[in-house]
């Protein structure tokens, strides 16, 4: 019986395929378990780079949490430090662990130096958060950006501050009837729901803004997506539904319901009693969806609108019966689409208004949240920025192998800024010749 423990196979092929993504020579993206050596593959190749003679300072090495930052920099640091003191054996053995068998004295010399190297040249090598990298970015153009110059980046706890703020400001320009809507649409938690959505979406919703060109045109196009009417209520398309029926056949109806009907008719005929009895006409609505439609109006139609027996003794109520439910069907599908419609204008209202009220409080302050960081620097470079080509020249000129840790925990945002940045790399020769790569590792 052969002892546990993994295949010696799997163990070489998955130790050959992490040498291979640890090799600089093309630009890798790797997916893999967590706790499978995704770090270790990105230490190595960045050991592998400097192994080549590239300057640390062309090096930027990028992950999601100050946390990963701060392990991916400790692996590297502790194994070049170990290096620069190891014998000459030991050494070589160490390189050849990575695929390099060369043993001459200038080579064992270059990876001696790796740790100084690292520590002492000027820009030094880049380990640091994505928002830590935007924000170096940021400071070094901050017009061309579009940021304040010596803007102060927000903490957490100063960044609830102005949440805070922002949210009291809100709240006191709010009406009462878009109070009333959200919370009869959402519960109590309505508002506060609407807030944290709109905080961590501001972009999103300013661009949505920009892009129809006011909040009144976005609610209108809302609308049309529902194809209502701007404007629609719920109510009045309740009134209208209920003043097009036929008032004098249905209380004809429910007294032939009464008269010849079952247990059934007698519950449909005092549906359509309170429908007509009701103090407004979107009340009267409400009342009468019972008779049509299953679970208390708000399922589907019902099978049957009147009963054998008192089908017999008054034929013309069934027509007129099955020709209400199909209308008040349709209705009832628009009313119900006025209502999503109405609770999202007032939705949105409430998140333009926060919207302006932050926006207002951080310009206030000359300060940028880790999102400003993030969508100001992916403006600052994608090709619609005037400037974008002469900041990607200069960037060009430093950068020249990018490597992004905890890929899937990267957002779509912070995906489009690494895109702008390393466009040269593949976009011909740049501003230099130098082969240049991207190296991507993250979680399946």
């Amino acid at each position: 019986m052969s002892e546990p423990g993994f295949d010696p196979d799997i163990i070489k092929s998955a130790t050959a395929e992490q040498d291979r993504a640890a090799d600089p020579a093309a630009s890798v993206f790797v997916e893999a378990n967590a706790g499978s050596g995704k770090t270790r593959v990105l230490v190595n190749r960045v050991i592998n780079l400097l192994l080549a003679e590239t300057r640390p300072d062309r090096i930027l090495c990028v992950t999601y949490t100050k946390a990963a930052a701060a392990e991916m920099k400790g692996r590297l640091f502790e194994r070049l430090g170990q290096w620069s003191v190891l014998p000459d054996a030991k050494l070589g053995d160490e390189l050849a662990k990575l695929g390099h068998d060369r043993r001459d004295p200038g080579f064992l010399a270059t990876a001696r130096k790796l740790f100084a190297l690292a520590l002492e040249t000027p820009g030094g090598l880049k380990i640091q958060t994505i928002h830590a990298f935007c924000e170096n970015l940021l400071r070094r153009f901050p017009l061309e950006a579009g940021a304040p110059p010596g803007f102060k980046t927000l903490d957490d706890a100063e960044a609830a501050k102005v949440v805070e703020a922002a949210r009291r400001r809100t709240l006191q320009r709010l009406d009462r009837d878009t109070v009333d809507t959200l919370l009869q649409a959402g519960g109590p938690d309505a508002l506060g729901n609407i807030l944290r959505w709109t905080r961590f979406n501001r972009h999103k919703l300013g661009d949505a803004l920009v892009q129809a060109g006011d909040a009144d045109q976005l609610v209108n196009r809302l609308y049309d997506l529902f194809d209502l009417p701007a404007g629609a209520k719920s109510a009045a398309l309740k009134a209208q539904t209920w003043a097009e029926a036929p008032h004098a056949h249905l209380a004809e109806a429910v007294i032939a319901l009464r008269n010849y009907g079952s247990k059934t008719d007698h519950t449909r005929a005092a549906a359509l009693e309170a429908a007509l009895n009701a103090p407004s006409p979107d009340l009267a609505f409400d009342a009468c969806l019972p008779a049509y439609f299953i679970t208390n109006g708000e399922g589907s139609r019902a099978k049957s609108l009147i009963t054998k027996d008192c089908d017999k003794a008054a034929p013309s109520l069934k027509p007129m019966l099955e020709a209400e439910a199909e209308r008040f069907e349709l209705a009832r599908d628009r009313v119900r689409a006025a209502r999503v419609a109405e609770a999202s204008a007032a939705g949105l209202r409430v998140a333009t208004l926060f919207l302006e009220a932050y926006d207002a409080e951080m310009l206030r302050q000359r300060a940028l949240d880790f999102d400003d960081l993030v969508v100001l620097s992916g403006q600052l470079l994608s090709p619609a920025n005037a400037f974008s080509g002469w900041v990607g020249y200069k960037l060009d000129g430093r950068l020249a192998h990018a490597l992004v840790d905890e890929a899937q925990d990267t957002a779509p945002r912070q995906w489009d800024m690494i895109a702008s940045l390393t466009a040269e790399f593949f976009a011909g020769k740049g501003a230099n010749e130098d082969r240049r790569t991207l190296f991507v590792v993250g979680d399946e």
